[in-house]
């Protein structure tokens, strides 16, 4: 168990900085932890003029033994975070991509 318990403090230290990073005074960006059922989430919510802003802006999911980025809208990738965390990128699936293109990545295909 204590890998598991390594891996989630990982991925919500790395979420925790991509919050730092990338919140802004028109929107605010917080985290939304779910360990028991394998969430982590950072949410975005603001206002852009008129329109309100609520979006997912990075869902990772702890699936199978291995971990999905389900969602990412960073500049960077959100995935090259996690590796250079010390995640293993055999470890790493990126679910929002087609299977198709999973195989053009150095990541997991599953």
């Amino acid at each position: 168990m204590a890998p598991l318990t390594n891996e989630t403090a990982t991925i919500e230290s790395v979420l925790q900085q991509c919050v730092e990073r990338y919140a802004t005074p028109d929107a605010r960006m917080f985290t939304v932890f779910d360990e028991q059922r394998g969430h982590f989430l950072v949410i975005e919510e603001g206002w852009l003029g008129k329109e309100h802003l609520y979006n997912p802006f990075v869902h990772v999911e702890l699936q199978g033994g291995q971990i999905w980025v389900q969602q990412d809208y960073t500049n960077h990738g959100i995935a090259n975070d996690l590796a250079g965390a010390g995640i293993p990128k055999e470890r790493i699936v990126l679910g929002y991509k087609p299977i198709s293109e999973r195989n053009e990545v150095l990541y997991n295909v599953a």
